[in-house]
């Protein structure tokens, strides 16, 4: 639940008429909807908006972006927590009407379950350490640019949304700014979820892949590079393979090569499987 975040722009030194929070529930029980509502009600500032179903990110993004109307909005995940400076920093950079501007975060500074330790080395490791693209995560548009921007909602399935839309702003020539860090990422998922979500989102990707051919990341030349040997295919595909990725990925040790031999392996066979 967003409670955290919510809490942020409650206690925010911000005169809170200069700003509007929308809080949007994508399918989640009434009850929790029924928490949101009581939260918030004596804020008049603060506005809950919810799906029954859940209709997929793609599409409650687009949704999102589709019924706002103010100059500038900033779109924030409900596990991204708000450092202090977010509304100076947001003052000091958003100056480019014309560009989308993508939030940095952080990652908790440590963790005291062993089920996030996964999740958590993939995040301060890869993720910090590469934001130069486009994340959907934490963002933020002028009203006049919002109606330049589209997310695919022909993909159901998790993952890879923000690579599809960042695709299409390069094509656009639309400039992504960056910003500093202005939250911190608190939603860590055990081994088996995060697992779960990576191979998704690889499925994903190839699906992606067969719309856009002239998209390209690390995951698509690796393997396009791999697949013209069947060497490496073979390797790459054994159960053996698979199985000893796994074994690292939940040992106590997990290391994030194990993770990378295992989304290679996943893309070969699903892309094969298309052919």
């Amino acid at each position: 639940m967003p409670f955290k975040t919510i809490d942020f722009f409650l206690k925010a030194n911000y005169p809170s008429h200069n700003y509007e929070v929308i809080i949007w529930d994508d399918g989640s029980s009434k009850d929790i909807r029924d928490s949101i509502t009581k939260y918030i009600a004596p804020h008049p500032n603060f506005k809950l908006k919810w799906q029954n179903e859940n209709i997929g990110r793609a599409k409650m993004r687009q949704k999102i972006l589709s019924s706002h109307s103010e100059q500038w909005a900033v779109f924030l995940d409900s596990d991204m927590v708000p450092m202090s400076g977010f509304f100076q920093i947001l003052d000091d950079h958003l100056n480019n009407i014309n560009a989308v501007y993508s939030g940095g975060f952080q990652y908790p500074q440590k963790i005291n379950h062993p089920e996030l330790l996964l999740h958590w080395i993939y995040g301060t490791q890869r993720e910090t350490k590469s934001q130069h693209g486009f994340k959907t995560g934490l963002f933020a548009v002028h009203q006049s640019t919002i109606k330049k921007l589209s997310f695919d909602t022909s993909f159901t399935q998790y993952g890879h949304e923000d690579t599809v839309l960042g695709h299409q702003l390069k094509l656009q020539e639309i400039k992504i700014e960056l910003l500093p860090h202005l939250a911190t990422h608190t939603g860590l998922h055990s081994r088996t979820v995060f697992i779960q979500h990576q191979l998704q989102a690889v499925e994903n990707l190839v699906n992606i892949t067969d719309k856009y051919p002239s998209l390209q990341t690390s995951l698509i030349k690796w393997g396009n590079f791999c697949s013209k040997s069947r060497l490496l295919t073979n390797l790459l595909t054994m159960s053996f393979t698979k199985n000893i990725s796994l074994r690292i990925l939940h040992s106590k040790t997990p290391r994030l090569w194990a993770l990378d031999v295992l989304k290679l392996s996943h893309y070969i066979e699903n892309k094969k499987n298309r052919i």
